[in-house]
């Protein structure tokens, strides 16, 4: 996880773990590529996160999952996003409760 507080990795029953980088996002992706070896990362977090990622060129694929809930106020996603940044529809599913949306990033 990308933070701005140190904290200990915590470890799962299941296997699964939490290592916490305070070094930015180049670091946390370089640990995740050498953890993941030869099978995907995936980033998951809020608009600002994704922001970061998106504009360090370090994300191929955007996934997004849209729930009709009004929340009063957020960070809108794609301000601040580099304006050459193309996304290319790939998938768009629906469902009666969400709208999952995928683009390859160029």
């Amino acid at each position: 996880m990308v933070t701005r507080r140190a904290a200990e990795t915590i470890v799962k029953k299941a296997g699964t773990s939490y290592t916490y980088i305070t070094d930015g996002i180049v670091a946390a992706w370089r640990r995740a590529r050498e953890a993941a070896g030869p099978q995907d990362v995936m980033v998951a977090g809020g608009a600002d996160i994704a922001r970061q990622f998106l504009n360090a060129g370090l994300i191929d694929a955007l996934h997004l999952h849209l729930v009709p809930a009004i929340l009063g106020r957020g960070a809108r996603l794609f301000d601040g996003v580099d304006a050459e940044l193309r996304l290319i529809p790939r998938e768009a599913r629906t469902s009666a409760a969400v709208t999952h949306l995928r683009y390859a990033a160029e």
